[in-house]
């Protein structure tokens, strides 16, 4: 196939030339558009890949009548089964000034005045699926999910949770936070770890956080299940830690070694001893401070993921439209994760990373190499990824 744009309007017909720019190629039909006749050849050969990605950009144009440019971005890029034409579409950043052009007026409600009195509508409470988005609003706490992401949460054996502070949607009036954070749910599926439900509330309180943890175990009593995770991972947050410890007492707690590692770092500067951190070699060579697998290394993708996609402090609308969008695109990897389709894409460095620290655990494990010998290879290992 090959694009043509009109030339001119004629009494009985229409002069068509090749949208390559360029290209010499010349046609002509009736008004009707029928009866296509070649008049000049073209200097080039059919492009359908090319067709097929700017009828992907023109759908994405007309979603953004109803859809943040964003979400439109996704949804479109998401019914593309070609690889080869998906791999085409431009990225979101180069197409971000024509999205905004046809973005519609959102006619947004008013910023509620508190988290109390927040009233969702339902174009916000369900997803594009027509799947109920909003699973539980009491009193100071919203709950989105869908009702299967809940049972895929309830079901995880492994679960991690995190809080996001920067994406606080503020009030109109004032700039006092509507609710001061964002609190994520992950579960292990399929040897991921997905985002599956998502908090609004305010407090960081050890009562506040057991507040949230009795009424999602409701919710799990509610659709005659159990939310009792084999394992939880989790920062360092004062609150956090206690309230988990009383509402999930069988669990496995996890503290995140990247965010134990940043309070190690602390504590090395408080007591003076940075430098000696920074210059004996002795101390680098045993050390693998950011380096090491961060447990919740999936949790951090998905909250830089919203910070870019969300300014500082947006409405709540937006915030809710992000994630409505975002889940979307969730549920294509629980599927794709179900049919064996999942493509994860990690970086070429950890990946050959992974694979030297494996086999130095497997010759340690079969006694060929001596435990002093191993941490300090284990140490270079992760400092020579480091300065790569």
């Amino acid at each position: 196939m090959i694009k043509y744009r009109i030339e001119r309007h004629q009494t009985e017909s229409i002069s068509w030339k090749c949208g390559e720019y360029g290209c010499p190629g010349r046609l002509n039909s009736l008004k009707d558009y029928t009866k296509p006749d070649l008049k000049t050849s073209h200097s080039h050969g059919p492009d359908p890949e090319r067709l097929a990605v700017e009828k992907v950009v023109v759908d994405m144009r007309k979603r953004c009548g109803r859809q943040l440019p964003y979400a439109a971005f996704q949804a479109s890029s998401q019914v593309v089964t070609d690889p080869q034409i998906a791999a085409a579409i431009p990225s979101f950043e180069s197409l971000r000034s024509t999205l905004y052009r046809h973005k519609g007026n959102k006619n947004e409600p008013s910023t509620p005045t508190s988290l109390r009195n927040l009233c969702i509508p339902d174009k916000y409470g369900k997803l594009c699926t027509g799947e109920n988005f909003l699973q539980i609003q009491s009193s100071g706490y919203v709950v989105l999910a869908t009702e299967h992401g809940l049972h895929l949460l309830f079901n995880a054996t492994e679960v991690h949770v995190d809080g996001n502070f920067k994406v606080a949607p503020t009030l109109q009036a004032g700039g006092t936070p509507l609710f001061t954070q964002l609190f994520s749910f992950f579960g292990l599926f399929h040897n991921k770890i997905l985002p599956l439900a998502f908090v609004f509330f305010n407090g960081k309180s050890k009562k506040k956080y057991s507040k949230l943890l009795r009424c999602l175990k409701d919710k799990a009593f509610a659709l005659v299940m159990l939310f009792a995770p084999d394992k939880i991972v989790l920062d360092f947050e004062t609150g956090l830690v206690p309230a988990i410890q009383d509402e999930f007492p069988l669990s496995e707690i996890i503290g995140c070694n990247f965010h134990f590692n940043q309070a190690l770092y602390r504590n090395l500067q408080n007591l003076g001893l940075q430098q000696e951190y920074v210059d004996d070699e002795a101390v680098e060579n045993i050390n693998v401070y950011g380096q090491d697998r961060r447990t919740n290394n999936d949790v951090e993708s998905w909250h830089s993921k919203l910070s870019r996609l969300l300014q500082t402090q947006p409405t709540v609308w937006r915030l809710i439209e992000t994630h409505q969008a975002q889940y979307v695109l969730v549920q294509h990897d629980i599927e794709r994760l179900r049919a064996g389709t999942y493509k994860g894409r990690k970086n070429l460095k950890y990946q050959k990373l992974n694979r030297t620290v494996q086999r130095m655990t497997d010759n340690f494990n079969l006694g060929l190499t001596q435990p002093l010998d191993f941490v300090l290879a284990i140490g270079r290992c992760f400092a020579a990824a480091k300065r790569a």
